[in-house]
């Protein structure tokens, strides 16, 4: 689940009841960490798209449909069996 920085900082503000700069530093720190972290124990570059099956952009879609294309997904994938995969058509 990935979103425009500008949207995580707004959600962050509305949510915690941060200062923009507040807000945009702590985003700015946490994508510091998760970065260094995915680096250090898997040597992955965690922005890279090809390491997800999915990516859902709540800038686009609102995170309670997001909620709902997540959960569609996991259902058609564990209905599907291991080792199998899943087409584009439902």
């Amino acid at each position: 689940v990935c979103a425009p920085v500008e949207v995580r900082i707004a959600r962050l503000q509305a949510s915690e009841g941060l200062t923009y700069g507040a807000a945009r530093d702590r985003i700015r720190t946490d994508d510091r960490e998760r970065a260094e972290y995915f680096r250090m124990y898997y040597k992955l570059n965690w922005l890279e798209a090809g390491h997800y099956d999915l990516a859902v952009n709540t800038g686009h879609i609102e995170p309670a449909a997001a909620v709902g294309v997540i959960l569609s997904i996991h259902a058609r994938v564990t209905s599907l069996g291991r080792g199998q995969t899943a087409s584009a058509a439902p």
